[in-house]
This record gives C-alpha cells, structure tokens and sequence, in this order.
C-alpha cells in the first residue's frame, strides 16, 4: 500500500459518508505510448488502538503483496485477512480480539492509449470478540485493497463514476491531476447506497486509486458482512453515450461522434440509390425539437445534413423516416457534451 493511500485512510478512520469535488482543468497535452503509466492492485492490512490504555497482544501485520494489472488482460484479484488482539492496561482478563477479511478483483480496459474503464469489486467480514460486554479497549483492525492507476488524456474526457456499498465497508474514489490541485474525491464509510456522477476531465496527466476496505471497530462482540463495487467509465467529449439504433438504420446513418470542433453532428441519408428512393421524408430532431426535414427530390442517396448543438448539452438525435408505403421508421443516438 501507497504512504499516500495509508495516510488517506487513517485519515478517513473515523468518517461518516461524505464527497468532496473539485473541477479538473489543466491546458497540458501529453501523449504517452500506453493507457496506464501505473495500474496494480495494492492490498493492504493493519490494526491501531483507537481508543483506551491497551496493548497489542498478537504479532504486528504485514502488508500483502502487490498484483499486477494489465489492461484487457484477465482481472486480478488477492484476498487479505488481518487478525489482532489487545488486552486492557492493568486488567488482562480485559480482551478485544478482531478480524478483518476482504476478498477483492480489479479489472482496466482500454483502446490504444486511452483508458475506457476501470472496476473494483470486494467483499469482506468485519468481526470483533470480547472477554467482557464492553471493552476498556477500542481498537481498529483492517483489510483491504486499492487499484492503483496513473494515465495521460490527450483529449477532453467525460468520465463517469459509480461506488455501491452495504455493510461495514468503506470505499473511496479519489482522482487528481499530478502536480496540481484540481482533484475529486467521493468516499464512505457504513452506509448502504449508491453513488454516482460524471466530471469532464481537460487533458493531462492524472494519477488515483479505487479503494475497497473492510474494518473492525467497537469495543463489544459483533460480526458484520459487507461489500462494495466501484466503476470509472471513460468517454471522449463528444462521443456517442449510446449508440445508432432503430429500424431507420438502414435508410439514414447517424454519426460515431459529434464533432466539437464545428459543433455539429452530421447525418446521412443511405448510400444505396434503391432504398433512397424509398424514402418520402425524413425529419431529424435533436432533443426533441425539429431541427432539419428532408422531402421529396431533397432526399437523395448519401445526402448529408449537418444538425447544430450547443457544445455544453448532450444531445438525442432522432431521425424518423417516413417511406413511400406510408410506414414510418426511427433511428436515434445520444451524444456526450463537448463542454462541461
């Protein structure tokens, strides 16, 4: 586990549910040779007296051993278990013993040199038991895993974020740009839900973890089950959130992509003469609103018709197809913004 992951947590030891967000924003356009300069799966383990005068009675925690990752290659995973026991000052009838055990897989894709995704899913227990109903002593003992990466965007990026948690786990998401300080960070600890959001990152070099951790803590005997599931999507600016679907496809093709750079989105009528001749209009819509209509000699074989949007809104596409037997057709598409 990283200095910089450790301290985070132990940070964090004592926290209720919270987020914190800050804008990313840098003008660097780097351009590295791989997706990910760093991606691993870092487990950690250790045990801490939190609250009373007491003593470790088991030997000390050693951290586990670091798993390589490789993008698109199979998931790694690693299974930590953390044991510790303490006895009061004064009073060795007065014991705590404790342990935490994490099961955790980690996974990136990527195309070329960009990232598209990266998971992080663990289960684990969390059990405490002691001599008498309530301890003089509060330890916390701990077991868990990051999926440590660093990668270079060199273009606007949107990515999208989602953390679940049940039981007693905490779980983090913490990504800034090196050398900085925009960052976002999103974490909890021992309240169920799901949370989720979606930032633009401006190109640069950016470096984070995923975190996964199951702890025990309380000065009375308890044993809890939790899990946790974390996600990063990444999409270029621009790209299409949903791809062109419809029984239209065949008569007008919507693109791959707008284009942010003449904030547009074109569309074309088919490129074959016979199935163009079958159309009788087409009307393209962008978010709803009628935007463009194509009829009669209008409609020709691989005609195309450029639909402006704004660059700071998604956008839906539709383009509904009438034909000259009087059927009517749809294909549509959704489009990520250019600009947050």
């Amino acid at each position: 586990m990283t200095s910089r992951t450790r301290l985070r947590t132990l940070t964090f030891a004592g926290g209720a549910a919270t987020a914190s967000v800050a804008l990313l924003a840098s003008t660097l356009t780097p351009v590295h040779a791989v997706a990910f300069s760093e991606l691993e799966l870092d487990p950690f383990a250790g045990s801490y007296l939190s609250v009373g005068s007491c003593t470790q009675t088991s030997p000390a925690i050693d951290d586990p051993v670091t798993v390589p990752m490789t993008a698109n290659g199979p998931a790694a995973s690693t299974t930590v278990t953390a044991t510790a026991a303490y006895a009061a000052t004064g009073d060795a009838t007065d014991t705590v013993t404790q342990t935490a055990k994490i099961s955790a897989k980690a996974k990136a894709t990527a195309v070329g040199d960009r990232p598209t995704s990266m998971t992080l899913d663990a289960s684990g227990t969390a059990s405490r038991t002691t001599s008498k109903p309530t301890s003089a002593c509060t330890p916390v003992t701990y077991a868990g895993a990051d999926t440590d990466f660093a990668f270079t965007l060199a273009e606007p990026t949107w990515v999208t974020y989602s953390m679940a948690r049940k039981g007693p786990m905490y779980s983090e998401i913490y990504l800034y740009l090196d050398d900085s300080d925009p960052f976002f960070d999103v974490y909890g600890r021992d309240l169920d839900g799901t949370t989720t959001g979606r930032y633009l990152l401006q190109p640069g070099d950016y470096n984070g973890y995923l975190e996964a951790e199951a702890r025990a803590r309380g000065n009375a005997t308890s044993a809890r089950a939790g899990k946790a599931s974390i996600s990063l999507t990444f999409a270029p600016a621009g790209s299409a959130g949903a791809k062109p679907s419809g029984k239209a496809k065949p008569y007008v093709s919507l693109p791959a992509a707008r284009s942010c750079a003449t904030h547009n989105a074109t569309a074309k009528v088919t490129g074959n003469a016979k199935r163009a001749k079958r159309i009788s209009t087409i009307t393209y819509k962008v978010n709803g609103k009628k935007v463009a209509t194509l009829k009669g000699k209008k409609v020709t074989k691989g005609k195309a018709t450029s639909l402006k949007i704004a660059d700071n809104k998604a956008a839906r596409i539709e383009a509904l197809v009438t034909l000259e037997s009087g059927k009517r057709l749809t294909t549509k598409a959704s489009y990520l913004a250019c600009t947050a």
